[in-house]
């Protein structure tokens, strides 16, 4: 896995998000067994992630507490994908016209 993008959950020093190479976004921890840091992987991309950001739940959790950790990604196939980490498919897929 080539790494291509990173974003850290707010407030949480250990589990981060990487973007790669192979089309999917992996969402790992630092204080898990080091040989495997992955918790979850996410595919709905058809080209290498370009980026990755982390939506700021702990600072937002006053206004919205319904908003779950939400992570937005782009990639090289001309889409942003809107993804819930607890599914492995994008909730929503924005495509350009």
């Amino acid at each position: 896995m080539n790494a291509h993008c990173i974003d850290f959950v707010e407030g949480d020093s250990e589990r981060f998000y990487v973007g790669s190479e192979d089309f999917n976004i992996y969402g790992c921890t630092l204080s898990r067994d080091t040989k495997n840091p992955v918790m979850a992987c996410m595919t709905g991309h058809n080209a290498p992630i370009t980026s990755v950001h982390v939506h700021p739940g702990i600072s937002q959790n006053d206004k919205y507490t319904d908003m779950t950790e939400l992570v937005l990604s782009g990639s090289m196939d001309w889409t942003v994908n809107l993804w819930n980490p607890n599914q492995k498919k994008p909730l929503f897929v924005f495509e350009s016209a």
